[in-house]
C-alpha cells in the first residue's frame, strides 16, 4: 500500500484477526483427553463438561427436573447443584442413578508444547509474510 493509515489499519485487523484464530485453534493443537472421573489432574483446562446417561447427552434441564423430584435444586446453568437440607448429594445421587459427566480437558503439563507449537505456527507466518514484502518491495519500481 502506498498509504500509511490504510496499512496500519490493515496490519492492526490482521492482527487481530491472527490472535482471535489462534485462540479459537489453541484447545486443537493437542487432542485433549476425555474423563468420566470427577477428579481429573488439578491446573488442567476445561474445554467442555456433559452429562450423559447411558448412550444419550442429558441437558441442563433434564438433570434439573431430575434432581427436583428428588427434593434438590440447580443452583445455575453451569451444572453446579446444591441439595436441599437432609437431602444426598446430587452428584452422588445422578451417579449411583446412572447418569456419567464426561468431562474433556487439556492436562496442565500440556502447557508448554502447545505454547511451542503456537509459536512455530506464528514464527513460520511472519517468516512467509516478511519474505513476500521482501519480494515485493524488490520487484517494485523505485
Amino acid at each position: 500500500m502506498r498509504r500509511v493509515l490504510p496499512a496500519l489499519g490493515t496490519a492492526v485487523v490482521a492482527t487481530f484477526g491472527l490472535a482471535f484464530a489462534a485462540s479459537r485453534l489453541r484447545l486443537d493443537y493437542l487432542a485433549p483427553l476425555k474423563t468420566s472421573s470427577l477428579q481429573y489432574v488439578a491446573g488442567s483446562q476445561v474445554v467442555s463438561q456433559s452429562w450423559m446417561k447411558g448412550d444419550t447427552p442429558v441437558s441442563m434441564a433434564d438433570l434439573d427436573s431430575v434432581l427436583r423430584a428428588a427434593g434438590m435444586q440447580q443452583l445455575n446453568d453451569g451444572g453446579a447443584v446444591a441439595a436441599n437440607p437432609g437431602s444426598s448429594d446430587p452428584v452422588t445421587y445422578l451417579l449411583q442413578h446412572g447418569y456419567t459427566q464426561w468431562t474433556i480437558y487439556q492436562p496442565g503439563g500440556r502447557y508448554w508444547p502447545l505454547q511451542w507449537i503456537e509459536f512455530g505456527g506464528l514464527a513460520a507466518l511472519a517468516l512467509a509474510l516478511v519474505t513476500v514484502t521482501l519480494f515485493l518491495l524488490k520487484r517494485r519500481d523505485a
